[in-house]
């Protein structure tokens, strides 16, 4: 198993256990605003979280392959989480393309593919 693969799985499992700590860890500060994780997923290199505040969170590892599937306008690597979007019920992705639906019913996506 290399390195990166578990890594993810160690902070995948971590924020499954759903605490505002495990949050705080992952993001690698302990003074920021969280809220319980009650989703996550990982799409390719990208991870994401819906808190209790349904407010998706993502990042993707160092690869450098990012496709732009965070939706941040650039296509750098995230390596600690940052706010995507609010009012998110779900979301899932592949390598290239993450697709949320908003708590209005409202389907969004990012991707690096024409939609």
């Amino acid at each position: 198993m290399n390195r990166t693969f578990t890594l993810i799985l160690i902070l995948t499992m971590i924020l499954a256990m759903n605490t505002d700590q495990h949050i705080a860890f992952a993001m690698g500060e302990s003074n920021v605003h969280h809220s319980k994780v009650k989703f996550i997923t990982i799409g390719g290199y990208n991870r994401f979280f819906i808190n209790e505040a349904d407010e998706l969170w993502g990042w993707n590892d160092i690869s450098g392959i990012t496709y732009g599937a965070l939706g941040l306008g650039h296509t750098e690597p995230v390596l600690k989480p940052v706010k995507i979007l609010d009012d998110v019920a779900y979301v899932v992705g592949d390598m290239t393309t993450t697709m949320m639906i908003r708590k209005d019913g409202t389907l969004w996506m990012n991707s690096n593919k024409p939609i």
